[in-house]
């Protein structure tokens, strides 16, 4: 099935596939489409000969941003990492990657079945990039320690990230690192991401440089604006996002009551569980920020969901599910310029 709904801009470039036939675009000055798809998306083809046809248009230094869509079988295989970083001599100019852009249109693909892998040794080897994201399956992803002099955007887009693995980036040296983007939410609520996993993150000794937290999606997010609270790392931050997850009231009132948010430009609870009374005491709490409490939910018997939960059975809540993940994957990249 043709690709329809995959990100059409991506590190403020238009996204283009590596058969694009458009000649009106500079190729240095698009982000390049790099998928296992043949020309006319019908069967499975040769991301090889995808990458060749992207280099003849770029020339020898390569594309400044790519988007990976699928490769073969991403249900059982992860992106072949080793492959990328045997060909890292093509991407010498490359600024943006992200990994895992699949929709419904692959296959039926969802986040759930895109296997990831370790990601370290790419970072390794393509020191220019200054934006790298994945979206996929947290399960077998692998990020750090490592250190990079460059990277300035980092997101996490995942389902089931492995707290030891949140750990592994905390203990990264990324000195350029402003923008992080972590997605939170797990199938097993007694086995995910924890605040504790986040502590040198948290306490503002990883990223001296970061301005923008995003923990998003959390099956707790209660917890996460707990530490909040108090966690060092918020005074030099500029934009707070703790959208798409299972705030409620008990949250609010622990942000409201820790160290003072008034220097921020932006906090972000958006999809929560808060009741009227405290998104007001928020907004007035916090004079000069931009506060975005839109999508309030109703718990389901006692039941709080983030939007990364399993999808309802219901049909068009389960459309609008997908909507909601595909537009936030769209937003999240599209503000995430290089």
């Amino acid at each position: 099935m043709p690709p329809s709904d995959h990100l059409d801009v991506f590190a403020g470039l238009p996204v283009i596939r590596w058969n694009d036939p458009a000649t009106s675009l500079d190729p240095a000055k698009v982000a390049w489409r790099l998928d296992d798809w043949n020309e006319e998306c019908t069967d499975y083809g040769d991301m090889e000969e995808a990458l060749d046809a992207i280099v003849a248009r770029t020339g020898p230094e390569g594309p400044v941003a790519v988007v990976v869509g699928l490769w073969s079988d991403p249900s059982d295989t992860p992106f072949d990492v080793e492959w990328f970083v045997g060909n890292a001599h093509r991407f010498g100019r490359l600024r943006a990657l992200f990994i895992g852009d699949m929709t419904q249109s692959d296959d039926h693909i969802e986040s759930f079945h895109i296997t990831l892998t370790d990601v370290t040794p790419l970072l390794e080897a393509v020191p220019t990039l200054e934006v790298f994201g994945v979206h996929g399956l947290g399960e077998e992803l692998e990020l750090g320690p490592v250190r990079h002099e460059k990277l300035r955007t980092l997101i996490v887009q995942t389902d089931d990230l492995r707290p030891e693995t949140a750990r592994t980036l905390g203990a990264s040296d990324l000195p350029a690192l402003i923008d992080l983007e972590l997605h939170l939410s797990t199938w097993y609520a007694d086995e995910g991401v924890t605040p504790g996993d986040l502590d040198a993150i948290l306490a503002g000794r990883s990223f001296p440089a970061l301005r923008r937290l995003g923990l998003r999606a959390a099956g707790d997010t209660d917890s996460f604006a707990a530490a909040l609270a108090s966690a060092p790392v918020v005074a030099q931050l500029t934009d707070l996002d703790l959208s798409l997850g299972t705030l409620g009231d008990e949250g609010v009132e622990a942000l409201l009551a820790g160290q003072p948010l008034t220097h921020l430009r932006s906090l972000s609870v958006r999809h929560h569980y808060v009741t009227p009374g405290a998104v007001q005491r928020l907004v007035d709490g916090l004079p000069g920020v931009h506060v975005d409490a839109s999508g309030r939910q109703d718990a389901q018997g006692g039941e709080r969901r983030s939007t990364h939960d399993e999808a309802p059975e219901d049909r068009e809540l389960r459309q609008e599910w997908r909507r909601e993940r595909a537009a936030t994957r769209a937003r999240l990249l599209d503000e995430a310029r290089a």
